[in-house]
């Protein structure tokens, strides 16, 4: 996947909208969401009529629902790829991780969660001897699908087409891998791709 795939790298801190979620939003990962709170609607109206790109931080505690949560100041840049509208005003929409980014100030939540955010530069973290590095990550991951498969937690193993790009294929890696939330924030704060291959 090639940068201009992913969205080309910003290098000044801007303005962007935010949408907290319960989940954690990986770089080249399809998320779903289903938007229903008026806040979230207006949201999705702005960003299809502008750029199509908001960000997803993770609520690291309060509800989803109605605010009053406390989020990560580290999140991701999405990118609408899909969106269905229904009559009673929700919509239905797959988003696309593409950049992470530090969270610099949060603005107003008016008419909902808006950041200035600073996206970490991806040349500043690339992996180190790669073929080497996501051998063995990939090997390790095969393993514990492996075992789930034993297991009966899984019917076979997942098929997963690599991207020749090495960071790319390391976000890959950690979108396949069997880890929640928590785990997933912390693959995605870590400041090295290097980090990275050594967490999974």
């Amino acid at each position: 996947m090639t940068d201009s795939a992913r969205g080309a790298y910003r290098s000044e801190p801007y303005g962007l909208p935010i949408f907290p979620l319960g989940a954690v939003a990986l770089p080249t990962a399809p998320i779903p969401l289903h938007v229903f709170e008026p806040r979230y609607r207006q949201l999705v109206s702005d960003v299809v009529a502008g750029d199509g790109c908001f960000g997803i931080v993770l609520i690291e505690r309060g509800p989803e629902v109605g605010g009053g949560d406390v989020r990560s100041d580290v999140g991701t840049r999405v990118r609408i790829a899909d969106t269905h509208a229904f009559d009673d005003g929700r919509s239905a929409l797959v988003a696309v991780g593409e950049a992470v980014f530090d969270v610099v100030g949060w603005l107003a939540d008016d008419p909902y969660p808006r950041s200035v955010v600073e996206e970490r530069d991806p040349a500043q973290s690339r992996v180190d001897d790669p073929e080497n590095a996501l051998f063995g990550a990939r090997l390790a991951l095969l393993d514990i699908y492996e075992l789930a498969v034993d297991l009966g937690r899984l019917e076979q193993l997942p098929a997963v087409e690599w991207d020749d790009e090495p960071e790319t294929a390391l976000w890959q890696l950690c979108v396949a891998a069997p880890i929640g939330p928590a785990d997933q924030h912390e693959l995605l704060v870590l400041d090295s791709c290097q980090a990275r291959v050594a967490k999974i």
